[in-house]
């Protein structure tokens, strides 16, 4: 972490002001193919401040080794309120778009903890799925899997790892369409909020409130109340 903070402090160039309040700093630019400008302009249009206001103070673009040691393009720093987006690792617009939506959601959540899990709907749709996954994964890698490792709502390496190395990714699609929102979803309950939300700002609102019907009514209705 002592050498992320010696390289952000050697390059002071801030972009710009994000909604006028969130500093966007490039320490790493992304490849040509990516008009960040552009990218940063449609989160403005997309995203309401409202939802995550107080809790994103900087968007850092670079290619930080912490990245590469896990194996991830994009993480929200909720102490520090920060979002660092790795930029070796954004193909496109709508890849660098995608990543900034899923890490702003985490800031939403972390506003809105209360609104979102108190009464325990959304928990209760998420094990609910889990254990549908559970019944079909066991059928094809029953020796791998671990069942009590289903329940577990928090982030679990080993479940972590069964999902994205043993069965890997596309072959989850399968498992999850009609289910989850994503092969990603269903590694905790955060990031089963986060692809959720990623889901409702990327005009699928529909698909979302088809197969997580709970989920899309948290978005909506705290998306509603505080328009």
């Amino acid at each position: 972490m002592q050498k992320i903070k010696s390289k952000i402090k050697n390059d002071n160039s801030y972009k710009k002001l994000l909604f006028n309040s969130i500093e966007v700093k490039f320490v790493d630019r992304p490849k040509n193919s990516v008009n960040s400008e552009k990218v940063l302009a449609k989160i403005e249009e997309t995203l309401p401040y409202y939802l995550f206001s107080g809790y994103v103070d900087k968007i850092i673009f670079g290619n930080f080794d912490f990245f590469k040691e896990r194996d991830f393009n994009a993480y929200y720093d909720e102490n520090a309120k920060i979002i660092y987006i790795r930029s070796e690792d954004q193909d496109d617009n709508i890849d660098l778009y995608d990543d900034l939506i899923h890490e702003f959601s985490h800031a939403v959540q972390n506003k809105h903890k209360d609104h979102i899990f108190s009464d325990g709907k959304v928990k209760a749709e998420f094990v609910k799925k889990r254990l549908k996954l559970f019944y079909s994964l066991i059928i094809d890698f029953g020796k791998t899997i671990n069942s009590k490792k289903f329940l577990i709502t928090s982030f679990d390496k080993e479940l972590d790892d069964l999902f994205y190395k043993t069965i890997g990714y596309n072959k989850m699609q399968k498992y999850i369409k009609g289910v989850f929102p994503s092969a990603y979803a269903p590694t905790s309950l955060d990031e089963y909020w986060a692809e959720g939300f990623e889901m409702y700002f990327l005009n699928k609102k529909q698909e979302l409130l088809n197969i997580c019907p709970r989920l899309f009514n948290k978005i909506d209705t705290l998306y509603q109340e505080n328009k």
